[in-house]
């Protein structure tokens, strides 16, 4: 009897990054920009996310240390100028959310005659998708 081989399933790829998901995008149609200012929404409130509980968690933890020679409020105010930087991204991670949004209603309102009636029979310009 003769058994076929059956070819393996490649395994799927690893999470891109956000860099790796923003710069795998090439600018050929409408549903690009989209698909660019969708990912910039989607990664900037993953990030702020992230970095909102991490500021939790690292200030509770930092305020408990008993590394410093100093009185426990001395670690809990060091603590805290640490978690504030750590906030401060969270909140420039939800501003690139926040562009991505105002990305999208933009070119929707610049570009809303050329998007209805997809180029065709318009008197305004065309987008040259080819540089």
């Amino acid at each position: 009897m003769a058994t076929t081989a059956t070819a393996a399933k490649p395994k799927p790829a690893a999470p891109k990054t956000a860099g790796e998901r923003l710069s795998s995008i090439e600018f050929r149609s409408a549903g690009d920009i989209w698909q660019y200012a969708r990912t910039m929404i989607r990664v900037g409130r993953q990030i702020q996310l992230e970095l909102e509980e991490d500021a939790s968690r690292l200030q509770q933890v930092l305020s408990q240390s008993t590394g410093t020679y100093f009185e426990p409020p001395v670690a809990r105010a060091k603590a805290k100028k640490i978690a504030v930087r750590m906030r401060q991204a969270s909140h420039h991670a939800r501003a690139m959310a926040v562009t991505g949004k105002k990305l999208l209603k933009v070119f929707q309102v610049e570009y809303a005659e050329i998007l209805k009636n997809n180029g065709r029979n318009s008197r305004k310009q065309t987008v040259n998708w080819r540089g």
